[in-house]
This record gives C-alpha cells, structure tokens and sequence, in this order.
C-alpha cells in the first residue's frame, strides 16, 4: 500500500514539475492535455519530457499572432491528437506549421482572422478528421488548399466567413465528408456553384441554413430548397 502510494505521489510530482507556466497539466481518458486557455501567451509553449507526450493542447483565447513554420515541432508537441486554437488573433498560417502532427486528428481555428490559406497548408495531416475554420474572414480557397485531406476529414466547418465560391477541388473531400457547415457566408449562387450543389444532393449532404446572397432572385433562398439547375450564370 505504502509503495503504491509513494508511486502516485512520484507520478503527480513529475506531471507538475513538466508543465510549462502559467498552463496546467491534466490526464483525461488516457490522454495528456495541456490546458494553456486565456494564458497571455503569444508563441507555443515549449514541452521536453523524456517520459510523457502531450495528446491535447488548448490555446483558446491567447495573442498568438506571430506563429512560425516548425513551431509544435520545435516545442516539442509531436504526438498532438487534438489542437484548439479558438479565438487567438491568428491573422496567418505559416508554411509547415503543422510539420510532424502526423497524429493529429481534431483541429480547431475558429474566432480568428484568417484570410487565406496555402496551397498544401494541411498537408502534415494524414489522419486529420475535423477541422473548423468557422467565423475566420476566408474570402476564398486555394484549389489545393484542403486537397490533401481526403480521403481522412470526415467534418468540416466553413462557417461565418466572407466565402462567395468554392473551388473544384472540394469535391474529393465529399468522398469522406460526413459533416460540411457552410452557413453565414455570401454565398453567390451561380454556376461555379452548380457542381458542388449537383455533388452534395446526390450525396443528401445540402447543409441547412445555407443561403444565397445573390443574384437578387435567388437572395436568401437556402440551398436545400433549390435545384442545382437554379445555379446558373448570366450569358455572357
């Protein structure tokens, strides 16, 4: 009994002396979260354990406007499964800020400033499934942007951004795409549109409360109530 004791006891000591100020250190369902939310932080906490492995990190509500390429990977964080970035001022995503997440599964960038993203900026992420890019300021998407995530990304949230169109190369993540949200945009419905209505009807994946905000005849008609063949352009 004495000896269980002494090594419960030894197992918090560690935990707490390898969690980086000011976050806190916890194990929930097997895994090892690093709690980081509302920490005036503005970089990636540095985490060296040669015993424990970070699975979960939350940085919500942290002035993380300057990120770098390589910045988990430098601190340390390889075996991340889940990255919360909530409402950290994020303007850009560097190139290869996510090198070596190969692990990573649940990415949330929702509540910030994002206005573009690279081509391939996911591209570390084999085995990603949800990613939420909702109420960023997206006016557009590279073609290549989201390609590398099919066949693993089975939900999607495009929400509250300034998106008119989206490209082609959306349509292999409707593959294995369970859950798109694309509510709260502009949505132009034309016929760069028409595809991807024509491919989410048959797959009966519509999104609710989608709706369009031109042309004028079309103005707020949810997209679950139209016919692809009502996305259509002005001839020429």
């Amino acid at each position: 009994m004495m000896l269980r004791l002494v090594i419960v006891l030894l197992f918090l000591q560690s935990t707490m002396s390898s969690c980086p100020p000011p976050c806190h250190c916890t194990t929930t369902a097997g895994q090892f979260t690093l709690n980081c939310v509302s920490s005036s932080l503005t970089n990636i906490p540095v985490f060296r354990d040669s015993i424990k492995t970070v699975q979960v990190i939350l940085l919500d509500g942290n002035n993380l406007t300057r990120l770098f390429g390589y910045e988990f990977f430098n601190a340390g964080l390889v075996d991340l499964r889940k990255v919360s970035l909530r409402n950290c001022n994020i303007k850009t995503l560097p190139k290869n800020l996510f090198f070596s997440l190969t692990n990573l599964q649940d990415l949330n960038l929702s509540g910030n400033l994002i206005s573009t993203l690279l081509s391939q900026q996911f591209s570390y992420l084999p085995v990603l499934r949800t990613l939420d890019l909702s109420h960023n300021a997206l006016s557009s998407i590279s073609s290549t942007a989201l390609a590398s995530l099919s066949p693993s990304l089975s939900h999607l949230s495009l929400t509250g951004n300034v998106l008119t169109s989206l490209p082609s190369s959306i349509f292999p993540l409707l593959s294995s795409l369970r859950q798109l949200q694309l509510s709260d945009n502009p949505w132009h419905c034309d016929c760069w549109l028409a595809g991807l209505h024509a491919q989410l009807v048959r797959k009966n994946a519509v999104p609710g409360q989608t709706a369009c905000s031109r042309p004028l005849a079309l103005l707020d008609s949810q997209w679950s109530d139209l016919l692809s063949t009502d996305f259509v352009c002005k001839p020429a």
